[in-house]
C-alpha cells in the first residue's frame, strides 16, 4: 500500500526511541512475567503520578537493548519542570525496582537505566536546579566528582521516593 497508517507511525516511533524490534530472543515464562511486573511498575506509576502525560505503550517485546518498555508521551509541550514533577519522575523510574521487590521478591539487573535516570534527576534537583532550598549551583565548576555529602543527600531523595513508589504500587496492586 502507498499510504501511511497509524500502526506504521507507531512502529517507526518505537524503532527510533527504543531500537529495532527483536522477536528472536527466547525468554522463559518466568522472565516474561518478571519483565511484565517491571514494566507494569513503570506504567502504574506513570498513570498515577504524571497526569500531563499519557501512557502510549507498554510492552515486553524486546527493542534494541531493552527487554521491554513503558513509553509515555506528554499531552502538551512543556519547557519547565516543577519540583513535584521531578520527584514523580524519580518515583516512575524507581517503580520498576519497587515492583520487582513487592511482586517477585527479588531484584533484577534490568534497572540500570532506571537507577541512572532517578539518580541524575535527584542530583540535578539538589545541585543544579536549587530544588532543595539552596541557591547554589554546581554548574560553574562542572559536574566533576560526586562528593560524599552530595551522594548522601541524593541517596536520601532516592530512598524517600522509592518508599513512595512502593506504597503507590501496594495501593494499586490490582492494577499490577
Amino acid at each position: 500500500s502507498n499510504s501511511v497508517r497509524a500502526e506504521d507511525l507507531e512502529v517507526a516511533r518505537d524503532r527510533i526511541l527504543m531500537g529495532q524490534k527483536r522477536d528472536s530472543l527466547a525468554l522463559t515464562s518466568d522472565e516474561k512475567e518478571a519483565i511484565a511486573y517491571h514494566e507494569a511498575g513503570h506504567a502504574v506509576a506513570q498513570v498515577k503520578l504524571l497526569p500531563h502525560h499519557r501512557l502510549a505503550k507498554v510492552t515486553i517485546i524486546r527493542h534494541g537493548e531493552a527487554l521491554g518498555f513503558a513509553a509515555a508521551q506528554p499531552l502538551e509541550e512543556r519547557y519547565t519542570l516543577i519540583r513535584e514533577e521531578a520527584l514523580a519522575s524519580i518515583q516512575v523510574a524507581l517503580a520498576s525496582r519497587a515492583a520487582e521487590e513487592l511482586f517477585l521478591g527479588t531484584r533484577m539487573s534490568g534497572v540500570s537505566s532506571d537507577l541512572a535516570h532517578a539518580t541524575q534527576t535527584a542530583y540535578n534537583m539538589l545541585t543544579i536546579w536549587g530544588m532543595d532550598g539552596s541557591l547554589f549551583s554546581i554548574l560553574p565548576w562542572g559536574m566533576g566528582q560526586l562528593d560524599p555529602e552530595t551522594k548522601t543527600r541524593v541517596e536520601q531523595v532516592l530512598e524517600q521516593e522509592f518508599k513512595k513508589a512502593k506504597a503507590l504500587l501496594v495501593k494499586y496492586a490490582g492494577a499490577m
